[in-house]
């Protein structure tokens, strides 16, 4: 029972849980089998989780407006990522994809020939097209 208070305090002080389990000299496996066996310890553990966030909070926000932190500006902005999701660097919204699937198709040999043919023609045309406008005279418009 020892082990078990002195993991959760050292958790509610905000360390991790491998660290917790070394200041109270007990192993992960074993608080893991206390979380497991034991939906108290499992409540017990959640609620410390919890209070060291808000106390790590509540420092981070005192200092993200501390003028005199010169580091403010940084913990202000992943305060406000936490607070409005959409200053999250991997923000998404929520969209339904849909994927259809389209049928392949397989074209002969000649296919495949005439429709380059028909590429060939029509930018040999805009070439020409573009050749003819470049040699154009240029249109008064006093005339």
């Amino acid at each position: 029972m020892r082990e078990q208070n002195d993991f959760l305090t050292a958790l509610k002080l905000g360390h991790t849980v491998t660290k917790a389990c070394q200041m109270a000299s007990v192993s992960r496996r074993r608080v893991y089998y206390f979380r497991q066996e034991f939906p108290e310890f499992e409540e017990a553990w959640d609620d410390a989780l919890a209070a060291s966030k808000e106390e790590l909070e509540e420092h981070l926000r005192s200092r993200a407006l501390d003028k005199d932190d010169r580091s403010g500006h940084l913990l202000l902005m992943f305060l406000l990522k936490k607070l409005d999701p959409s200053y999250r660097d991997s923000f998404k919204t929520e969209t339904a994809k849909e994927i259809v699937k389209t049928q392949e198709f397989e074209f002969s040999e000649k296919e495949v020939d005439q429709a380059l043919e028909i590429l060939k023609v029509r930018k040999a045309a805009q070439a020409q097209q573009q050749t003819d406008k470049a040699t154009d005279p240029p249109v008064d418009a006093a005339e």
